[in-house]
């Protein structure tokens, strides 16, 4: 993404933000993808990587 975006979003992939991109608002994604540069001022959730994480904690532990 390039240019300016304000409001909510939703990516079932990978947003990648440009170095250009000043982002706010409401994010939802798959991956998230940041150039040095951008501005990236929003709240955000990774759908499906909660579960990753849980499962990869718990081989750790066990």
């Amino acid at each position: 993404m390039e240019g300016r975006f304000s409001g909510d979003l939703k990516v079932s992939k990978t947003l990648t933000v440009k170095s250009t991109a000043t982002i706010s608002g409401d994010v939802i994604i798959g991956k998230l993808s940041i150039e040095p540069g951008a501005t990236f001022n929003a709240t955000c959730s990774m759908k499906g990587a909660v579960k990753e994480l849980k499962n990869d904690k718990e081989k750790a532990t066990a």
